[in-house]
């Protein structure tokens, strides 16, 4: 039975001691570093309407969190372009709307009977449009409330006056009262 390595020995063949002539391991995995081509990229596929969880899933690319960092960091100026690039990102998706209002999308409807025999229908899918197009139009009154928000009315409109409450002289009128008696 042949005698097992000790540890000092293992870590001589594993290339990780002083003489070793190894070249070092070339880095797998997903990039953590900052990089000027991967922002770049990054920030064109946000203005093109591509969200970030999805980007970040293709192998290239670091992880979503990373990213967050680079713009919390902003490592050569990555934030402002990130925020410029998401704005964009968000006009595409307000564009995105008219066409889903302007398309006809032709489903099947599916009704099954009381006595188990089923129907099918050819329609548009008018509800399934209306959710998707009103999903977005939630998400951008958030993203971009200055433009696509409620307009609050915080202070007094010409066309559609704030009523003025009336300020009544209480001392006044009881002595008015207080004369006719």
């Amino acid at each position: 039975m042949a005698k097992k390595a000790s540890t000092r020995q293992g870590e001589r063949r594993k290339g990780g001691t002083k003489g070793s002539r190894r070249a070092p391991p070339k880095p797998h995995g997903r990039p953590l570093t900052y990089s000027s081509d991967i922002a770049n990229e990054i920030c064109a596929r946000l203005a093109a309407g591509e969200g970030l969880n999805g980007i970040c899933r293709d192998e290239h690319m670091p992880p979503a969190p990373t990213v967050r960092g680079w713009v919390i960091d902003d490592h050569e100026g990555f934030a402002a372009r990130y925020a410029r690039a998401r704005e964009i990102g968000w006009e595409f998706h307000a564009e995105e709307i008219l066409r889903m209002a302007d398309d006809c999308r032709v489903g099947q409807i599916v009704t099954v009977k009381g006595d188990g025999k089923t129907e099918v229908k050819s329609a548009d899918m008018v509800e399934r449009a209306r959710l998707q197009i009103d999903a977005r139009k939630w998400l951008l009154s958030k993203m971009l409330p200055k433009k696509y928000g409620e307009k609050i009315l915080h202070g007094s409109d010409p066309d559609n006056p704030l009523p003025t409450p009336v300020m009544t002289d209480y001392a006044a009128l009881r002595k008015e009262l207080l004369r006719d008696e």
